[in-house]
């Protein structure tokens, strides 16, 4: 595989990461279970914990686990300002 692939792939396995960093940091700011999350996102609390689930280092990585959608609603549930929403919708 050519060395810029995998510095692609990097790229992106690090975004999904900081997404998911972001996620986990705003739950706990705003004092939110998975269970609430789940509830927004209409699904279970067994999927949002997979979801969320930041994987070892060499470890199988699921690409594309937060759809668009879903991290507008996100974002309109933690109230991110136009910033990080810019962001976050940039992965």
């Amino acid at each position: 595989m050519p060395k810029s692939v995998l510095g692609q792939e990097q790229k992106r396995r690090d975004k999904e990461i900081a997404l998911k960093q972001w996620i986990k940091k705003q739950m706990a700011e705003n004092d939110l279970s998975r269970t609430d999350i789940a509830d927004v996102l209409h699904v279970t609390p067994t999927r949002v914990s997979q979801l969320l689930r930041i994987p070892k280092k060499d470890e199988h990585v699921n690409t594309d686990v937060f759809s668009y959608g879903t991290i507008l609603i996100l974002c309109d549930l933690f109230k991110a300002n136009e910033y990080e929403k810019q962001k976050l919708l940039t992965l």
